[in-house]
C-alpha cells in the first residue's frame, strides 16, 4: 500500500512539475510577443490555446508558419514543438496537434537541406537534380507524387496510408519507391490535419466573435443615428 502511494505521489509530483514548466513557457511566449519579440512557437501557442473570445480570426494557418524561416530558425522551432509536445499533451487535441507540427517541421528541415545541397552542387558545377533525394525516388517523379496527395482530405490519406502500407508488407512493387510515397503521404497528412484543427479553432471563435462583432456594429450604427436626430 505504501509502495502504491509513493507512486501515485511520484505520478501526482510529476504531472504538477509538467504543468508548473507549460505555464512557464506560455508566461515567456506572452512577454515576447507583448515585446515585440515574438517567436514561431509563441505564434503556435497562443493560436493553440486561446479561447474562442481571444482567438485572432486572422491567424494565419499553421502550415504556413516555415515560410521565410532560415534553416537555423527551423531547427530551433524543431526543438521548442518538442518541448511543448512533451509539456502540452495532456489534452489529445493538443498532443496531436504538437505530433504534427514535428513531422511537418522535420520535412521542412529536410527540405531546406535538400535545397542547401543542391545550390551548393549547382555552384560547383554538379547536377542539383540529383541531389537531396532519397532511394526510391528521382526528382524528376517528386512532384508527381506530391500531386498524387492534393485536394485529398485527412480520412481519404488515412486510406491512402493503409493501402500502401498493406503494399510494402506484402512485399507488391518497388519497395523503396513506396517508402517514399509513404514518407511523403505521412507529411502530408499532418499539414492536413493541421490545416483542419485550426479551422475548427476558427469556426468556434467566428460563433462566439461574430454576433457580438454585429451587435457592437448594430449599437454603434444606432448612436450614430441618434446623434444626427439630436443635431437635427
Amino acid at each position: 500500500m505504501n509502495r502504491e502511494r509513493a507512486l501515485a505521489e511520484a505520478v501526482e509530483l510529476e504531472r504538477k512539475e509538467e504543468e508548473f514548466h507549460l505555464r512557464q513557457a506560455k508566461e515567456r511566449s506572452t512577454i515576447r510577443l507583448r515585446d515585440g519579440r515574438g517567436k514561431p512557437i509563441d505564434i503556435l501557442s497562443m493560436n493553440l490555446n486561446a479561447s474562442a473570445e481571444e482567438f485572432d480570426l486572422n491567424a494565419e494557418d499553421p502550415i504556413y508558419i516555415f515560410a521565410g524561416l532560415s534553416l537555423k530558425e527551423m531547427r530551433n522551432l524543431k526543438q521548442d514543438i518538442r518541448v511543448h509536445l512533451e509539456l502540452d499533451a495532456e489534452q489529445e487535441a493538443h498532443k496531436e496537434f504538437w505530433q504534427a507540427m514535428l513531422v511537418v517541421c522535420e520535412a521542412e528541415e529536410a527540405e531546406a537541406e535538400a535545397q542547401e545541397a543542391r545550390d551548393r552542387a549547382r555552384l560547383q558545377g554538379g547536377d542539383p537534380g540529383t541531389v537531396g533525394y532519397e532511394a526510391g525516388l528521382h526528382a524528376s517523379v517528386d512532384d508527381d507524387i506530391k500531386n498524387m496527395f492534393t485536394g485529398k482530405s485527412f480520412d481519404e490519406l488515412v486510406i491512402m496510408e493503409e493501402g500502401i502500407e498493406e503494399m510494402i508488407r506484402n512485399g507488391d512493387g518497388e519497395v523503396e519507391y513506396w517508402d517514399a510515397v509513404l514518407k511523403r503521404l505521412r507529411v502530408n497528412k499532418s499539414r492536413v490535419q493541421l490545416s483542419d484543427i485550426h479551422r475548427k479553432l476558427w469556426q468556434a471563435a467566428l460563433a462566439v466573435q461574430a454576433p457580438k462583432q454585429k451587435a457592437a456594429l448594430r449599437q454603434a450604427a444606432e448612436e450614430e443615428e441618434e446623434k444626427q436626430d439630436t443635431g437635427a
